[in-house]
């Protein structure tokens, strides 16, 4: 039998990156505001690649800093390397990539959340959205507890009927073989909205002391003053070198032959992405990209040996995943720690959405993250802030924040998001601005600033302003 619990503002489903950054956004706005997540030791997590930024997403990291939002922050104060991922002569297409420790990255953006006023943390399931006349009244929980609510943001990432594959092997799960919700879609799908399944695959771990470096490239990090945030000064942090492998002929020759042994190859969901299918597809086309492509090793963290390997997702068995990773110069011996996997899940139809990220059809429904298509950590977050501030506008009847695709790529992604759909999941590119040559990285506040002091999410400090701690 439910039994009511307590009464809050804003109610956030999911305490991934854009879960976090719209509780942090609602509760400093002055909103009473709960957070759920299905695991508390899983807030913040990054269950992909250890990095933040990179081409078009690092603008997106400038943008949330200039809105007030904390991933710049928190990805300066545990970063282990900074770089500029592209030296181009043309400041739009610069770009920065930052190498974080996953376990810090996690515990300190947790830490931020407990220590916010305004901000309740709870480990639930979440059945049911509740609507009556179509606005939102709260939600309850698996054990039957209603938390009533004027704004209820879904941040659900890749947890709603999700499904794991390795290979030929399928269970129902989230990223990393969480706990996954069916119910909630169900009572999503019952409101009228409409719902489509997608997919994205990760790559496999491994352990360092099993990799010959001597037959790679170090890449080192920058030196020279660069931040994320407009408030760090973490130039003191050691940078540790990522290495650059290169794939060969034979690397693609194995992914040939072995393609149809994955589940997601058969799946009848189209929207399928990792270089075995891609060179399974598309072989004929891209294939002097695929064998001149190369693949990074990122470490996850200062205290573990374990590193990522970016650029070699797919989802096939794990014995076939360590025959491709053995056939790479510098890999013969290499421990494979973790095999990369795919997971499927449902996600709205973001044309459901305004550009609040309220849905049309539900008031005080607001969706952010991938739960909208999108992929990627930094597209995440900025959905989450926009969500965050937009939650907290409704509740104290304040103008929305509405950003256009001219002064920022948040606010062209929510465009595209909402305007054409996701025919394949939505990442931001540094060309993705139509007016991309005034975008630049260094100038976000200029185009944001007054945005975030509007809002009370920025602190002025004359010394960080119209551009000069940043140095794009």
């Amino acid at each position: 039998m439910a039994f009511e619990v307590m009464d809050y503002d804003v109610i956030i489903i999911g305490a991934g990156h854009a879960g976090c950054e719209a509780a942090l956004a609602a509760s400093k706005m002055g909103c009473k505001t709960l957070i759920f997540t299905l695991n508390v030791d899983t807030i913040a997590l990054m269950p992909f690649n250890p990095s933040i930024g990179g081409p078009g997403k690092s603008h997106l990291v400038r943008e949330i800093d200039a809105l007030g939002g904390e991933m710049a922050k928190v990805a300066d104060q545990t970063r282990m390397q900074i770089r500029y991922f592209d030296h181009s002569s043309c400041p739009s297409q610069k770009s920065i990539l930052c190498q974080v420790d996953r376990i810090s990255y996690q515990m300190e953006m947790r830490l931020r959340l407990e220590r916010q006023e305004n901000l309740d943390i709870k480990q639930a399931v979440i059945e049911e959205i509740l609507v009556e006349d179509g606005k939102v009244t709260g939600i309850r929980t698996k054990n039957d507890a209603i938390y009533h609510s004027h704004v209820v943001v879904l941040a659900t990432g890749t947890f709603m009927a999700a499904k794991i594959s390795v290979g030929e092997v399928s269970l129902d799960a989230g990223r990393q073989g969480e706990m996954t919700t069916f119910s909630l879609s169900n009572s999503l799908s019952s409101l009228g909205l409409q719902f489509n399944r997608f997919q994205v695959v990760t790559s496999p771990r491994i352990h360092r002391r099993s990799v010959d470096f001597k037959k790679m490239t170090a890449i080192e990090g920058e030196y020279d003053n660069l931040d994320f945030s407009s408030y760090s000064d973490s130039n003191h942090i050691p940078q540790v070198p990522v290495y650059l492998a290169h794939m060969p002929q034979n690397t693609v020759d194995i992914m040939n032959r072995h393609v149809k042994a994955s589940l997601f190859y058969r799946s009848f969901i189209k929207n399928i992405k990792s270089y075995a299918d891609d060179v399974h597809f598309y072989s004929d086309i891209f294939r002097k990209d695929i064998v001149d492509c190369s693949i990074l090793i990122e470490p996850d963290g200062l205290k573990t040996d374990e590193c990522y390997i970016r650029g070699l997702h797919n989802a096939l068995p794990p014995k076939i995943q360590l025959e491709l990773l053995q056939s790479i110069p510098g890999f013969e011996k290499v421990e494979m720690t973790r095999a990369g996997y795919g997971i499927e899940f449902d996600i709205l139809d973001p044309t459901q959405l305004n550009h609040t990220l309220e849905t049309k059809l539900i008031k005080g429904l607001f969706t952010a993250g991938q739960i909208n298509g999108t992929s990627g950590y930094e597209e995440a977050a900025a959905q989450g802030l926009i969500a965050g501030i937009n939650s907290a506008s409704f509740v104290k009847c304040l103008e929305p924040l509405k950003l256009d695709s001219y002064d920022s790529y948040i606010g062209v992604m929510i465009d595209d998001l909402i305007t054409k759909g996701i025919p394949n999941y939505y990442v931001t590119e540094s060309n993705s601005a139509s007016h991309e040559s005034k975008l630049k990285i260094n100038n976000t506040i200029s185009f944001l600033g007054d945005k975030g002091y509007r809002y009370g999410l920025r602190v002025y400090n004359d010394s960080m302003e119209g551009g000069n701690k940043y140095n794009g």
